[in-house]
């Protein structure tokens, strides 16, 4: 999986309706950085992940693309197990 943060950070602030200089001013950054982020020519130093994700009110694993797929998996999976038990004890019981 290819991380595409640059990406995700210009969505982000899209979103938002906020500008390149909004956040830099915001992290303490120049505009340039965030640019080269947007263009997938470089990465932001790992100590401002949290940041950029606090500024943007996403969690971490959002901002690298990660979505909940085995949050939704388990609980598919718990209920179609719910579903088979209570299947199996219907039939068990006639």
């Amino acid at each position: 999986m290819r991380i595409m943060l640059g990406e995700k950070i210009k969505e982000l602030r899209k979103r938002d309706g906020r500008t390149q200089d909004d956040i830099a001013t915001a992290l303490g950054i120049t505009n340039q950085a965030v640019s080269r982020w947007e263009a997938n020519k470089a990465y932001p130093d790992m100590e401002m992940i949290p940041a950029i994700a606090n500024y943007f009110h996403v969690s971490i694993d959002e901002l690298f693309g990660y979505s909940n797929d085995r949050e939704v998996f388990f609980i598919i999976s718990t209920g179609l197990c719910k579903i088979l038990l209570t299947y199996r004890k219907l039939h068990l019981d006639i």
